[in-house]
């Protein structure tokens, strides 16, 4: 059968299941500047427990901690139809950029959360895009995230 929608009962997984990669960094509020709030999620422990909460956690959740320079190079994945960034800094929102923007596939979504909260992030994003003559519409969907859509 043809996967449809993301499975909260492994019994309804089939090979063409989509997996979800979760790359967390644990405390990475330690890496913040002073002044910047806080990193939701506390613990790995903490984030499993949402996803359980939420019925999201069984075999099809990926979670690879660490930093995103370590562990996106070579991240068990080829190609992503959702990207969705929350690195907050400029390293970490460009090294995912770097390593998971080439595998998003043709019509697929790259979401930034906290673009328009951090202009570290935001220079990330716009320094990619354009280095990468990535000219496709980024349309704000709240008041901090942009989203757009890969057409090229």
């Amino acid at each position: 059968p043809h996967q449809t929608a993301f499975p909260s009962n492994v019994g309804h997984a089939s090979d063409d299941t989509v997996r979800s990669f979760m790359f967390y960094l644990t405390h990475g509020h330690h890496l913040r500047p002073p002044g910047l709030g806080a990193c939701a999620g506390g613990t790995l422990p903490h984030v499993r427990s949402n996803f359980a909460r939420l019925g999201l956690l069984d075999e099809q959740v990926v979670f690879l901690p660490g930093f995103f320079s370590e562990t996106l190079p070579t991240a068990p994945f080829a190609t992503l139809a959702l990207l969705r960034l929350d690195g907050d800094l400029y390293p970490s929102t460009r090294d995912a950029l770097t390593h998971c923007y080439p595998r998003l596939a043709v019509g697929g979504f790259c979401i930034v959360d906290d673009y328009y909260a951090f202009d570290e992030c935001r220079r990330a994003v716009d320094d990619y895009r354009s280095e990468h003559g990535i000219t496709d519409e980024l349309v704000r969907i709240d008041r901090l995230s942009v989203l757009w859509r890969r057409c090229q």
